[in-house]
């Protein structure tokens, strides 16, 4: 993995950041594109970041002309429905894979671009077109955490944005862990040569100021909120507490949620080594479930928030259905499994209606965080634990990297029986965090006003 061989300088940030101070608010019918959020992918997480993305921008500018890049192929037209109102913006089609005949194809793109011909090659004229890209790199992609192809996917739109001598703008996300020097380097690259980059946390944020050393600047390197914050609900009649048959329905039974990652659940004890498990996950969940289902007389609902057609190693629906199984027979008539077919909102929606809930992937726990919902997550990374701070619930992070089944478990249950007051905690912080989730996309459309004013297509930064 080689940086790109043209320099990657950007406009002056001191004219970015007091455009972006000032307020201004002119409308100018911008053309934004935006990477790392696919609609198409079955992570519902990062589906939640492209509609959450395109609501941020079209809330502060409403005649802005959005492009939404994708795996799929050619142009396309979708309609969002968000908030009552109908959206149009257009799906194009951008991916990294070795189908180097593909017009869609990231790393032709960019060696057109590099070459000069980037007029010549329909995926870079897109992007030359743009006023600017947002990239949200799948939330927490943008590190060697995931193995090499993956970081090769991620950082492969960057360099065909800034090679296509574009404005880069990089959304609230989780950076690193960088630990191959060689992927540094890139890293530092990239951000480095960004208009404006957020992080989704102070954590994170800490990062890039480690990765660019003295090239960190306040006026451009900042922290936000993850945008999934700012995703509506949508309460629709296939919404999975709709469909809860559990004997007496009067009977005030608890609904406990529980998202099972199947990234980690079905590689088993390969998936535990990988990502520095001290403890079976499986073991885990299967233990915390009974518990929850022990409690209370309550009700559980498994919650996936990864599907098809993401892969089968990756299904959370697929984990589900295995966790069900294996529940004690007298305890798995009170679980279910909310369907695969909702769409994030939708599922934003049966997680809303959880008295609590216990996830471990990052953006089902946002859905629950977003809605005041106590919430608690089991990591298997660091980007969990500065989420939960910005959401003022850093305490209900349980890392079984460090700790044992038991005290995962004791602490897990501990927060169970303490969830009252936990969402008073959360109602207290709701409205500051969608405040911050729309005042980052107001700086952000005035700073890509900002950018277009110094530097008219076709010139290089």
């Amino acid at each position: 993995m080689f940086p790109p061989r043209r320099s990657m300088r950007r406009p002056d940030s001191s004219l970015i950041s007091r455009h972006a101070r000032s307020g201004e608010t002119t409308t100018s019918g911008l053309r934004v594109g935006i990477f790392g959020g696919a609609l198409d992918t079955g992570n519902l997480g990062v589906s939640a970041l492209g509609i959450g993305s395109a609501l941020g921008v079209l809330e502060a500018r409403p005649d802005a002309q959005l492009t939404l890049f994708d795996y799929g192929n050619g142009v396309r037209e979708r309609v969002l429905h968000l908030n009552g109102r109908e959206h149009r913006i257009e799906l194009c089609g951008a991916s990294y894979s070795r189908r180097y005949y593909r017009t869609s194809n990231e790393q032709v793109a960019s060696l057109f671009a590099r070459l000069g011909l980037g007029a010549l090659h329909p995926l870079a004229r897109r992007i030359r077109e743009m006023d600017a890209i947002l990239d949200v790199s799948g939330g927490d992609s943008f590190s060697d955490m995931y193995g090499e192809w993956v970081f090769r996917s991620v950082t492969a739109p960057k360099r065909l944005v800034l090679n296509c001598n574009r404005p880069l703008f990089l959304l609230p996300q989780t950076y690193g862990p960088f630990s191959d020097p060689a992927v540094r380097r890139v890293a530092r690259s990239l951000i480095g040569a960004a208009s404006m980059v957020w992080a989704r946390d102070d954590r994170s944020l800490d990062v890039v100021a480690n990765v660019l050393g003295a090239d960190f600047d306040q006026s451009r390197h900042q922290t936000g909120v993850d945008v999934a914050f700012g995703l509506p609900v949508s309460e629709s009649s296939g919404s999975a507490l709709r469909g809860l048959k559990y004997g007496n329905v009067n009977a005030p039974a608890p609904v406990f949620g529980l998202n099972v990652s199947g990234l980690i659940y079905n590689g088993s004890s390969a998936s535990d080594r990988r990502f520095g498990l001290a403890v079976s996950y499986r073991d885990l969940v299967r233990e915390l479930a009974i518990r929850l289902l022990s409690t209370e007389r309550s009700r559980l609902l498994l919650i996936p928030h990864v599907v098809e057609p993401c892969s089968y190693q990756e299904d959370d629906y697929r984990a589900c259905c295995d966790l069900h199984a294996r529940l004690p027979e007298e305890l798995r008539t009170r679980a279910e499994i909310v369907t695969p077919t909702l769409d994030p909102t939708e599922v934003k929606a049966s997680i809303g209606g959880c008295d609590w809930f216990c996830g471990s992937r990052m953006h089902a726990c946002i859905a629950g965080l977003s809605q005041a919902v106590p919430t608690v997550n089991i990591a298997y990374s660091d980007k969990s634990i500065g989420v939960f701070e910005t959401a003022g619930e850093g305490d209900a992070v349980f890392d079984p990297r460090e700790l044992s089944a038991e005290a995962v478990l004791d602490g897990i249950m501990a927060t169970v029986r303490d969830r009252a007051s936990a969402r008073v905690r959360l109602e207290g912080m709701q409205e500051g965090l969608k405040r911050r989730c729309r005042a980052q996309f107001h700086d952000l459309m005035n700073s890509v006003e900002a950018v277009k004013r110094l530097s008219p297509k076709g010139e290089a930064f």
